[in-house]
């Protein structure tokens, strides 16, 4: 089985579905879609930092639409070598997609040391308790770009997050925060 990306230059192409045995749920085609086409006028030559990488396709959702620099957060290591593959296959190098294996909480618990992103997505698995901490951090550390937007995908039964908009689509949610009041 495979995830098929959903536009842009990559439109069509597929990577391969984590196998059920991973704790992996990639990102519903009508999810992505619905992010993406939100966003579609702001996402050329800008950067996508995709926590909790997993599959990665939303990274090559955004690298795909025009996003030139995508970095992948992933604890797996398993799943991070896979991920370096299905990018090498693409033909995005380093100067466009880095995956880095690490814990995510961690690696952004710490001040951003590197050009800011306008895009972060974060798809935790379902239940993570500390989503909340983690995005109020992730943008006091300067991950975040002044003009830029948190994407959080969550279970519908977590709570509101607080500055974050919110649209439920079955039993997922989907969570932003538009960071411009900062600008």
């Amino acid at each position: 089985m495979s995830i098929r990306i959903t536009s842009g230059k990559f439109r069509g192409k597929s990577i391969p579905s984590p196998p059920r045995s991973k704790p992996i749920r990639p990102t519903s085609s009508l999810l992505r879609e619905s992010i993406f086409n939100r966003f579609s006028t702001r996402l050329e030559e800008t950067r996508f930092l995709d926590a909790f990488a997993g599959s990665g396709i939303m990274s090559l959702e955004a690298l795909s639409r025009g996003c030139n620099f995508s970095l992948m957060l992933e604890m797996n290591d398993r799943q991070s070598r896979e991920l370096r593959k299905i990018m090498q296959s693409f033909g995005l190098g380093d100067k466009e997609a880095q995956v880095v294996s690490v814990d995510t909480r961690h690696y952004l618990s710490k001040p951003c040391r590197m050009e800011p992103f306008d895009w972060i997505f974060m798809d935790p698995p379902y239940g993570f308790t500390e989503l909340e901490s983690l995005a109020n951090t992730t943008i006091s550390n300067g991950w975040l770009k002044n003009d830029g937007a948190m994407i959080i995908e969550h279970g519908r039964r977590d709570p509101d997050f607080p500055g974050f908009t919110r649209r439920d689509y079955g039993d997922s949610s989907i969570s932003v925060f538009l960071n411009e009041e900062r600008a």
